[in-house]
């Protein structure tokens, strides 16, 4: 893609809980900055039922566009109605197709809906999911293009913390680390640095890899080769990381496109 044809930079960060955006709008000078939910959701409250038309209108922190069909394709989650009020409408689910949207105004897809949408929803809590990643959904907000539609030219920049965060809370599949020979065991020595420096029984809490595969390679910090890249010592531990998630660290390898 060519610079003059992108015509939005989207800088986003997807953590666990939040995903921060930065963006730039190049013909209008304009940037803006914002969260959404990395569970690309929009939270909401009800502040109106229209059975004649069957629209649920509600409001939200967000500023979001006022544009025909724009959550068609989502879903829309009833979050604090009771169970009573559910059963009494017969919500035996509390998850709905969108079928269409004006404004904040969603048209949702219920069987048997003639006394489903009424007074009892209002001031309740609800959640538009989009079937798209976090990035996505805030682009779609920021250049106001409807779910189903092609977006225009975007830079992305996308970073997440999100492998750091399943690395950290121990919910990742076995990983193996692919490392210079020689710095085997750096994740388990790591730094030193430790509050208890004085205890008897220090307790390490860095992340141990199940499998580490040393590589003999070695480059200067200049990006030359001291050592050659033998793509052999690596396929010739195929069985051993098998099935496992890669972590790659090559001393330098950012100087040399080989490595």
């Amino acid at each position: 893609m060519l610079e003059n044809e992108r015509s939005w930079t989207i800088w986003a960060d997807t953590g666990g809980t939040f995903t921060d955006i930065i963006a730039h709008h190049s013909p209008s000078n304009f940037s803006t900055k914002f969260k959404i939910l990395s569970s690309s959701s929009i939270q909401g409250t009800v502040t109106e039922v229209s059975q004649d038309d069957g629209l649920i209108k509600f409001s939200s922190n967000l500023q979001l566009p006022n544009v025909e069909d724009f959550w068609k394709f989502c879903r829309l989650r009833l979050v604090s109605l009771s169970p009573g009020i559910l059963r009494s409408n017969n919500l035996l689910k509390n998850t709905f197709e969108i079928t269409g949207s004006i404004n904040q105004s969603l048209k949702i897809k219920v069987e048997n809906n003639s006394n489903l949408l009424n007074k009892s929803l209002s001031g309740g809590k609800i959640e538009i999911l989009s079937p798209e990643a976090p990035p996505v959904l805030a682009a779609r907000i920021l250049t106001k293009i409807p779910h189903g539609s092609s977006l225009p030219p975007i830079a992305f920049n996308i970073a997440t913390t999100k492998a750091t965060n399943a690395l950290l809370e121990k919910k990742t599949p076995p990983v193996t680390l692919f490392i210079n020979k020689g710095l085997e065991d750096l994740l388990s020595i790591g730094s030193q640095q430790r509050t208890d420096l004085f205890s008897l029984s220090p307790k390490h809490t860095s992340f141990i890899p199940q499998n580490v595969i040393p590589i003999s390679a070695r480059l200067t910090p200049n990006g030359d080769e001291i050592d050659t890249l033998n793509e052999k010592e690596i396929t010739g531990h195929t069985d051993s990381w098998k099935n496992t998630q890669a972590a790659i660290c090559l001393l330098h390898s950012t100087k040399n496109p080989q490595h």
